[in-house]
């Protein structure tokens, strides 16, 4: 088994063909961080078209970890969320330091 997977910070965060490291996450959960000023009702909005909803601020303003909402596996929901230049990138919640609720 590949376990230790030599990657930079940045190449586990939304791969382009939308696949994960192998390493275990929250189903049905991402962290996302916006663009540093975003308005709160850009994020509401965001939410509601690509059915998340915001469990947690991780870290203010703009880090969020959020439930998926629409039954999307996190996969589809990475990829989805590609579409918006808001975002400056989306992860699975590997549970490094989070817990889901």
């Amino acid at each position: 088994m590949h376990s230790m997977h030599a990657a930079g910070a940045g190449e586990t965060r939304m791969a382009s063909d939308g696949a994960t490291t192998g390493r275990p996450y929250v189903p049905g959960q991402i962290l996302v961080r916006f663009r540093n000023g975003i308005e709160a009702k850009e994020v509401e909005r965001i939410q509601s078209e690509a059915g998340l909803q915001t469990l947690k601020v991780v870290s203010a303003p703009d880090l969020y970890l959020m439930k998926i909402t629409d039954g999307s596996a996190v996969e589809d929901m990475l990829v989805r969320l590609k579409k918006y230049p808001e975002i400056v990138y989306a992860e699975p919640n590997y549970g490094r330091t989070l817990k889901g609720n």
